[in-house]
């Protein structure tokens, strides 16, 4: 009885041996914000101009919250293990009515939820969003967004200002945070010729 009770033991053992011998750690999942701030002059508000943002339509490719990373020409793939912490359409967007608010340019910048009437409507349209490792000598953040400012006042004219900006910022390593940190530059960079498109098409 006690050689059976000891044979068990030793068969458990190894089964749990076998067991643990097969098992893989996968890495934890990661989040990440971007942090876009505006630097530079205030200006003088235009009267009672006031802007709502409409929530940013973003191309299918760049939906999702995970990274997305270009490693060939024709070869894609997506980072389950680290994401953005909000999708791309809300990150882009909050991150553009912070922008307009400091810079000043209207009396007041609201969301799409926002019951106040605007006189202005601004859309947005992000075509790109990922991390290019096709050349390892030329690493680079893509952002690619088209703008769309719509005067509610003038219904003859009724787009007041649209363009359409690409920044691609070079990557010091293959990091995920250099990554972020590209994104963050290339963000700032297209919403600084935002900042002064607007300028001019309503001035």
């Amino acid at each position: 009885m006690r050689s059976l009770t000891i044979g068990l033991i030793l068969a458990v053992t190894v089964a749990l041996s076998g067991c643990s011998a097969f098992s893989k750690e996968y890495p934890d999942k990661r989040y990440f914000s971007l942090h876009v701030v505006r630097s530079g002059e205030e200006r003088v508000p235009l009267d009672n101009l006031v802007l709502k943002v409409r929530q940013f339509e973003v191309s299918r490719s760049y939906e999702g919250q995970e990274l997305i990373y270009r490693q060939g020409e024709l070869d894609w793939a997506s980072d389950y293990y680290n994401a953005l912490f909000v999708p791309p359409a809300d990150l882009l967007t909050e991150a553009t009515i912070r922008w307009i608010e400091a810079s000043r340019l209207f009396a007041q910048v609201v969301p799409q939820t926002s019951r106040l009437k605007p006189t202005h409507y601004l859309e947005g349209f992000l075509a790109s969003f990922y991390g290019d490792y096709s050349d390892p000598a030329n690493r680079r953040a893509v952002v690619e967004i088209g703008f769309l400012l719509m005067d509610e006042r003038n219904l003859d004219s009724l787009v007041a200002y649209q363009g359409v900006f690409k920044r691609e910022e070079p990557l010091a390593d293959d990091s995920v945070e250099e990554l972020i940190r590209a994104y963050e530059r290339a963000i700032a960079g297209i919403l600084s010729e935002l900042d002064a498109g607007l300028d001019k098409g309503l001035r």
